[in-house]
């Protein structure tokens, strides 16, 4: 199964935002097994770092949130048809446009989210992680 996550559940795990950090950590760790190929977009990665670094004002943490996330998940970065879909389809956030046009490309299963009803329509099934571990382990 393949799954891509957005920025919200890795900051529920470096931020260790209650009451999600559980459910994050549980369905990114899900991550390790071989039967669960996670991504995450680069963007992710970035946006990750900024609100990290801001939140505790070291970028030494940030960069552990980075390298943290980097044990389990595999980058994937969008291209220029992915950039051009975001575009056309004009969603209230440009990054969850790239994220669904990445999951669709990658043939994604699951998008791991906290909103999901920011992702209807879609090839893939956005899910929560409390629902990922629920339903789709």
């Amino acid at each position: 199964m393949k799954l891509l996550c957005d920025t919200n559940v890795l900051l529920d795990v470096a931020l260790h935002r209650e009451p999600f950090f559980n459910a994050s950590m549980l369905a990114l760790s899900s991550c390790e097994d071989e039967s669960v190929y996670g991504m995450v977009a680069d963007i992710s990665l970035s946006d990750l770092y900024y609100i990290v670094k801001h939140a505790f004002h070291d970028s030494e943490i940030a960069y552990e949130a980075i390298d943290a996330a980097l044990e389990v998940l595999h980058p994937v970065s969008p291209n220029s048809e992915d950039i051009a879909s975001a575009i056309k389809k004009k969603r209230p956030e440009f990054e969850d446009g790239l994220l669904a046009a990445i999951a669709e490309r990658e043939q994604c299963d699951y998008l791991l989210t906290r909103n999901v009803k920011d992702f209807k329509g879609y090839s893939f099934k956005a899910i929560t992680p409390s629902d990922f571990i629920n339903k789709a382990l």
